[in-house]
């Protein structure tokens, strides 16, 4: 195949997909559409139903009404006199007037056979209905002819719209008048107002005489015929001339029976743009027992976007099966070109195989090599974390080591004191004084508790403990490196402030954090003694404090501080500030160590006077 031909083959595949693609489009359009609006039809037809039932409802509520009225017998009385009294036409229209009020109605009142009305309800204000001939209206027409009749339209009196009810008044068969009241419906036409929907009801000749779109109020569907105009000027139902305004509805398809699409200009918040033109699904409903109907718009928004996306669907879909086809396609050529080339693959597969066994004895060693460098590195960490507790049981030990005299000190004391009160007991025992005795017994317990506690916080400092963490009281380790470091305290003139709260829990180690502080204490006392100005007050403050998620140990003392180049070098090993012997330069670095191992970190500062340590962990 030349590039030409294989160039237009390619060209007229592509154009059957693309022609594919828009059937399906079009076709997939199409059932969306039918499909969206069979959906809206039957939302809004729910909708469209109860919009029925409560026009029906509020018509129902006053039909009885008339004939109510005409089983009255002062009515009937009335009606049946050729010349009426004034006391009965008072007393009839008191009653109408008390029936009307009752009822909630706009007017009730009674017309002669020749069409003149003799009582109302209003008859004491402006516009009443009393003297007014009704005559040409249809529903006295049928109420005369023996028939219940009803009609809607504007009142010759006020011009105010409204629905009127009618029945002939008896005296045994004869009809001797008429009983009519007129309802005002504009309490359910502002109720309507207050939602969303397009809304109409439609007399008999298509006028809409509600709307809650009030520019289309009073307009018809389509021009009126000459009969129907004629029938607007002899009953008077909404102007003298008969001549109506059309909406300006234009139908573009029906869809059922009572549905149908159509065009008309956009209404909005109770304005039309007459320049702007909207689709409606227009719906509309027979009002039983009338000839009215009303009809319900909605926009067509949702036909139109379901119908997009079903075009979409559609087109997708042919898309898709379309690139199935090219891929096996693809994959079969790609699979012809495979056998073609595995027995060129099979060749070179001997050579391969030996250049993949060589390269795997490598990686064999390489990884063997690999594992013994790992071993040798676990090895080393282990050997470092064994001289690393053996480091810190060292420095504890050094620490003991350097508080022996105060400790031996403390116990010496004791002892002088017990010999002499033992001493004494003993003589007390022989000349029979037994209460001394026991005095002094008393002295010595609480002489050998003290030394037992002293040789307790010793041995429990001295032990060597494993490096673990828990939530500690801060307070109490606190307490117990003050105690082994009591002696040289006292001895040294310190004075020992303590801040903050005592109960505070850190995760730590008691032990460790206890050989830490001893060490930071230690390390505060040693510089106040070294510091110039005899008279100076030697003060060590111990403050514990919380923050949302450490706790703050702080040491501070009022000795020589802290100079730059010294606290640039800290934390390094065997560097120390002290006289040539007093100490091995790795307390802070063994200090550092342990906090660290906690997840906590050492800060230091020069204050004035002094030096400040804060040890900060993680609270419990």
């Amino acid at each position: 195949m030349t590039t030409r031909s294989y160039v237009r083959a390619r060209l007229l595949v592509l154009l059957a997909v693309l022609g594919c693609v828009l059937a399906a489009g079009a076709f997939g359009y199409r059932y969306g559409e039918r499909v969206a609006a069979s959906s809206l039809q039957e939302s809004e037809g729910h909708k469209l139903d109860l919009y029925v039932d409560s026009l029906r409802g509020e018509l129902a509520r006053y039909a009885f009404l008339p004939a109510v009225i005409a089983q009255n017998r002062d009515v009937i009385s009335l009606m049946k006199q050729p010349v009426k009294d004034r006391a009965s036409i008072s007393a009839v229209n008191d009653y109408l007037d008390h029936v009307n009020k009752a009822a909630q109605a706009t007017a009730s009142y009674l017309i002669d056979r020749t069409g003149r009305t003799i009582v109302a309800s209003n008859w004491q204000e402006k516009n009443s209905f009393v003297g007014m001939d009704f005559s040409y209206r249809p529903y006295f027409k049928s109420a005369n002819a023996g028939s219940n009749g009803h009609f809607f339209g504007i009142g010759a009196a006020g011009a105010e719209p409204g629905y009127y009810f009618s029945t002939p008044i008896r005296d045994g068969r004869e009809i001797v008048g008429i009983s009519a009241v007129k309802i005002n419906l504009d309490s359910l036409h502002d109720f309507w107002l207050r939602s969303d929907e397009r809304l109409l009801v439609l007399d008999g000749n298509g006028i809409a005489f509600l709307s809650t779109v009030p520019e289309w109020r009073y307009k018809a569907l389509r021009p009126l015929s000459a009969r129907a105009r004629k029938e607007l000027v002899d009953t008077r139902q909404y102007n003298e001339d008969g001549i109506m305004k059309t909406i300006g509805f234009t139908e573009i398809r029906s869809l059922t029976a009572d549905a149908m699409l159509i065009e008309s200009a956009k209404s909005e918040g109770g304005h039309v743009d007459p320049k702007v033109r909207e689709l409606y699904l227009a719906q509309t409903r027979l009002v039983p027992g009338t000839d009215w109907s009303v009809m319900v718009l909605s926009s067509v928004v949702p036909i139109v976007t379901s119908a997009r996306t079903a075009a979409a669907a559609s087109a997708l879909a042919v898309l898709f099966i379309t690139s199935l086809i090219v891929v096996f396609y693809q994959r079969r050529r790609a699979h012809v070109h495979a056998r073609a080339s595995r027995q060129a693959l099979e060749l070179a597969k001997l050579s391969l195989e030996d250049q993949v066994v060589s390269r795997t004895q490598d990686l064999v060693d390489a990884n063997a090599l690999l594992t013994a460098q790992v071993q040798e590195r676990l090895r080393a960490e282990q050997a470092l974390k064994s001289a690393t507790d053996g480091l810190v049981q060292a420095a504890k030990l050094a620490t003991l080591g350097q508080m022996s005299a105060g400790v031996t000190h403390e116990l010496n004391q004791p002892l002088a004191a017990l010999r002499t009160l033992t001493d004494n007991a003993i003589k007390m025992m022989d000349r029979g004084l037994h209460a001394d005795a026991r005095s002094n017994l008393v002295a010595i317990t609480q002489l050998v508790m003290r030394m037992a506690k002293i040789t307790g916080q010793l041995r429990k400092f001295a032990r060597k403990s494993p490096a673990g963490a828990e939530p500690v009281a801060v307070g109490s380790v606190v307490n117990d490196a003050l105690f082994l470091l009591e002696q040289r305290i006292r001895q040294d003139g310190v004075m020992v402030r303590r801040m903050g709260n005592a109960d505070t829990l850190a995760i730590c180690d008691a032990n460790r954090l206890e050989q830490v502080l001893i060490n930071l204490m230690s390390n505060a006392i040693d510089a106040m003694e070294t510091a110039e100005g005899a008279d100076q007050q030697k003060v060590l403050t111990i403050a514990v404090d919380r923050n949302r998620e450490h706790v703050l140990i702080s040491v501070r003392d009022t000795g020589t501080g802290i100079t730059p180049e010294v606290q640039a070098r800290l934390y390094e090993p065997f560097f120390s500030t002290k006289r040539q012997g007093a100490g091995l330069g790795l307390g802070l670095t063994i200090s550092l160590g342990i906090v660290q191992e906690f997840g906590g970190s050492i800060a230091a500062r020069g204050c004035a006077p002094g030096a400040e340590f804060i040890v900060s962990l993680k609270a419990a």
